[in-house]
């Protein structure tokens, strides 16, 4: 068993000409240990819809012993960097910040986590089910243990100009099918990110629901990029987390959906004849 009964978590900013975030760790896990590290600022829609400012993909840091015979690690993360990566997304998904109700915060949260994977596999167990502690929580199927912090930095001036002001949209035009065809298009790509944000966080109930809701409506509006690598999450997950039947029938209805665009490059229908052969049924 490994037993954690600290997790600690230090946040500094150098504001300086490279605008560094130092994220500090520092626990009772044994050296080895690779914690997951999601790092967002967040904003809010006219609709309602709060929304994560992602500037990369989970990050990650390993724990080692330091001097003090305590775990730790130093991740520095340039936040500008950070910033313009995110304003990609975000004019993908918005265009520009005149629909917004609350523009991108200056505070910057970071979420310092025990994924699945662990860096030390045999030590964690299937599911982590071998750690053990006070702080262990229980999510989804999996044990971890996480610490949350933000520190404010504000975004940069030429970030900020791009995000552009927040105004009052216009009034719509009626829109024609295409159109609310193209909303919904948006939704479920929208949906399936937010799922993988919340799986990476260990938030697999949540996760799930979001993606059972992406797959109904990329199923429904014939997005088929989107259910093909909606399902191919969702299977994997089930087949992670024992649901060997359920993972079986994603994975079918993945392979059922080849020749149906110009998708047949992706990389998911390799993975889905390989999670049928794993599922063993």
């Amino acid at each position: 068993m490994v037993t954690c009964t600290f997790l600690s978590l230090d946040l500094d900013a150098d504001l300086g000409p490279k605008r560094l975030l130092r994220c500090r760790v520092q626990s009772d896990l044994p050296p080895g240990t690779l914690l997951m590290v999601m790092v967002y600022r967040d904003y809010l829609r006219k609709d309602g819809y709060a929304q994560c400012w992602i500037g990369s993909e989970s990050l990650e840091c390993m724990l080692s012993e330091q001097s003090s015979g305590r775990a730790g690690a130093l991740l520095e993360l340039p936040i500008d960097d950070f910033d313009r990566s995110a304003l990609k997304s975000f004019r993908k998904m918005e265009g520009s910040g005149r629909w917004l109700q609350r523009g991108v915060s200056d505070e910057v949260l970071v979420d310092v986590f025990l994924g699945l994977k662990n860096g030390l596999p045999k030590i964690f167990g299937r599911n982590n089910r071998e750690l053990q502690g006070e702080i262990v929580l229980e999510e989804g199927g999996m044990r971890t243990v996480r610490v949350e912090k933000t520190i404010t930095i504000p975004l940069a001036a030429d970030v900020r100009e791009a995000v552009g002001p927040v105004v009052r949209p216009p009034r719509k035009k009626k829109e024609s099918s295409r159109q609310s065809a193209e909303v919904g298009l948006e939704r479920e790509d929208e949906l399936f990110r937010k799922a993988v944000l919340l799986l990476d966080k260990g938030q697999a109930e949540r996760a799930e629901e979001l993606l059972r809701s992406a797959i109904d409506l990329a199923e429904e509006h014939e997005n088929t990029v989107t259910e093909v690598q909606a399902r191919s999450c969702y299977g994997e997950w089930l087949l992670h987390t024992g649901r060997s039947e359920e993972a079986r029938s994603e994975f079918l209805a993945i392979l059922d959906l080849r020749g149906k665009g110009p998708i047949d490059d992706l990389d998911e229908f390799e993975w889905a004849e390989e999670g049928l052969r794993a599922t063993g049924l």
